[in-house]
């Protein structure tokens, strides 16, 4: 199984490379016989490559395990890093039409070690940060340049993701943590989210199949995701604040506190109406662009959120 990477992992090329230049951690010295020469190789894969040249199922089996620094080897739990190495040559050419451990890949070229077929690759270098602020790089050898990110494997982790481009005191950071579950889920009519107000709490559902049928040109599955999390646990802040637990249009303090236009219904339709207008005004405020839910939304100007980076 090839495994992704995240963007810090070309920052990380960058420290490891000068970490090199200043002889790096104890115990990662270049043997004498081989110079101090040292390039980076990306392993793609599930076996880790000692740097005796040995192939293992864990770090920890390296012989010389004990002197690497556990900081030397980089890991994440959501965009998996699998393993960084470094490979010591002494006077090796640069690489031609075949790529082994004992050649350079070049300028602006980085070295990849595929582990399921035992051969070595050179690619052009990632870059610093892919340009678009929802977009990711691939390091799948098939792909290698940065595409759109998927939605994640779960709606928490998703949610987790996202949640730094809203700022302290915005309903995502107040009342993210106030639901009982966000899950993937069905919702229904045409909403790609939906809360379930129980006696024990709220549960928030987002319609994943929903959000992803909604990205096209003019807006992308994270700007979705971000307006229908952001209404949603504005409703979760109704429910919770003026529900007994929940209809909180049965409650007067509702309308009053919350400001709601007098034209607006005094019910559950109304209530609705409020939120997505407050929540659309809101994604404005927090972002710096408009919801693709917003009457003046343009794509060309509020696709591409200046403030926030997903990593």
């Amino acid at each position: 199984m090839r495994l992704k990477y995240s963007l810090a992992v070309a920052a990380a090329l960058t420290a490891l490379a000068a970490q090199a230049q200043e002889g790096g951690p104890p115990g990662s010295e270049a043997p004498a016989e081989m110079g101090g020469e040292v390039e980076t190789v990306i392993v793609i894969g599930t076996m880790f490559r000692c740097p005796d040249g040995t192939m293992v199922g864990d770090i920890t089996a390296c012989r010389a395990y004990a002197s690497f620094p556990n900081s030397y080897f980089f890991r994440a739990t959501l965009d998996t890093i699998s393993h960084m190495i470094r490979d010591f040559h002494k006077n090796a050419p640069t690489c031609g039409g075949t790529v082994d451990a004992n050649c350079k890949c070049g300028s602006k070229k980085v070295k990849v070690y595929d582990d399921e077929n035992d051969k070595f690759h050179c690619y052009d270098e990632p870059p610093a940060g892919c340009p678009k602020w929802d977009d990711m790089f691939d390091f799948d050898l098939n792909v290698w340049a940065c595409r759109a990110r998927p939605l994640d494997a779960t709606a928490t982790a998703a949610a987790d993701r996202i949640k730094g481009c809203f700022g302290s005191g915005s309903t995502v950071q107040d009342y993210l943590g106030k639901v009982m579950a966000i899950q993937w889920g069905s919702c229904p009519g045409g909403y790609p989210g939906c809360v379930a107000c129980t006696a024990v709490g709220n549960f928030v559902y987002i319609d994943k199949g929903k959000l992803n049928a909604k990205a096209n040109a003019d807006a992308t599955v994270w700007q979705w995701f971000a307006e229908v999390l952001n209404h949603e646990l504005r409703h979760v802040h109704h429910n919770t604040t003026y529900g007994n637990p929940c209809s909180p249009w049965d409650n007067r303090d509702f309308w009053t506190g919350e400001k709601v236009p007098a034209f607006v219904p005094r019910n559950a339709t109304g209530e609705e109406f409020h939120t997505r207008m407050a929540a659309a005004i809101e994604y404005f405020e927090e972002l710096g662009v408009r919801s693709p839910y917003d009457a003046d939304y343009d794509a060309s100007k509020h696709k591409q959120l200046k403030t926030c980076r997903l990593w």
